[in-house]
């Protein structure tokens, strides 16, 4: 199977943007302890295969809502509230006070 990406950059103007050109790829639960990508092909495939390979990785909280809601915000656990994955990054608190707010939303 030909991989398509889901989103093509368009050519620009010369005139520069004021807005910077950001593409964030967010993937959870890279462990090697318990082999995680072999339960992703596709991420191994285009990701890994093709070249980037990270030997270390730190957060804020080991845990994929907090840590993804750290990223997102900017915020530490105990200012955005998110202490686990069950209190999970689209709960209704999370969506009308942090949502509006993260980088993203800014950008």
């Amino acid at each position: 199977k030909n991989f398509k990406p889901v989103y093509t950059a368009r050519e620009r103007s010369p005139k520069k943007s004021k807005r910077p050109n950001i593409i964030l790829v967010l993937t959870d639960d890279q462990d090697v302890e318990l082999g995680s990508l072999q339960f992703m092909p596709k991420l191994n495939k285009y990701i890994k295969e093709e070249g980037a390979m990270y030997k270390n990785g730190f957060v804020s909280t080991p845990m994929c809502c907090p840590s993804r809601s750290s990223l997102l915000t900017g915020l530490y656990v105990h200012n955005h509230k998110v202490h686990t994955n069950n209190d999970n990054c689209s709960s209704t608190f999370w969506i009308e006070e942090h949502e509006p707010r993260t980088f993203a939303a800014y950008l």
